[in-house]
């Protein structure tokens, strides 16, 4: 089903940030500090939203997929310009509160509310319309062109 399908990807996509997170946070300060250089120290603690950010990327991109292939195009839409707002608000908020720091938990702040926002649409839209079953595709069948027709040139005259 795709509300299943949506599930396992946004929870796959989570998990793969958070594990991709845990070994950037389990490098070590010496490691860092040679790779990066003073880039490290100043960046290491933004690990923690930046990972939080891209996870809520992940759990918002299936259900927004998912709505768009059941049809509900107007409502990602709508989804959409209501998360804008949040997504241009919030990072500036923490800027201004907290600095550059700030301005990425705002980000993942942003996420958290705009993941949830899709996630609840799709679950009601999804009850209004459960899934219809498996769609099995048919091979197309193409007729064969008439025989005047060359598969490589075109229309060849008489």
């Amino acid at each position: 089903s795709v509300l299943r399908l949506s599930r396992r990807v946004s929870i796959g996509l989570a998990i793969m940030t958070g594990l991709y997170a845990l070994v950037l946070t389990a490098v070590p300060e010496s490691l860092g500090s040679a790779a990066f250089g003073h880039a490290w120290a100043t960046s290491s603690g933004a690990i923690g939203p930046y990972a939080l950010a891209i996870a809520c990327t992940g759990l918002m991109t299936a259900p927004s997929c998912a709505m768009r292939a059941r049809g509900y195009a107007r409502q990602a839409l709508r989804v959409a310009l209501i998360q804008s707002p949040i997504v241009l608000v919030a990072p500036v908020f923490g800027a201004y509160l907290y600095g550059g720091t700030g301005a990425l938990w705002g980000i993942a702040a942003s996420g958290l509310v705009s993941a949830t926002l899709w996630w609840i649409t799709m679950l009601k839209y999804h009850r209004r319309q459960p899934d219809l079953g498996t769609v099995h595709p048919q091979p197309m069948h193409r007729p064969d062109p008439p025989s005047h027709v060359s598969p490589v040139i075109g229309d060849i005259d008489p």
